[in-house]
């Protein structure tokens, strides 16, 4: 079971929280669907600024000095 967590990417201090409700059947569950929810959330994040840099990338003559701080954001 811990090597299978540790596979999602969580440290040691995430698995023993998970874990050290183990009684509760629903926990690992519902723990994965929040996670999932997280993770969605980070994808839209990431894909947000994929847009940006692809908008920057499509006028490159633009000197970097006369670029906006929060296009990078």
């Amino acid at each position: 079971m811990i090597q299978h967590l540790k596979g999602f990417g969580l440290d040691l201090t995430k698995i023993k929280e998970i874990l050290g409700d183990a009684g509760e059947p629903h926990n690992l569950g519902e723990f994965l669907s929040s996670w999932k929810q997280e993770l969605i959330r980070e994808k839209v994040r990431i894909e947000m600024q994929l847009l940006k840099v692809d908008e920057l990338l499509k006028d490159t003559l633009i000197p970097i000095n006369l670029i906006s701080l929060s296009l990078l954001k």
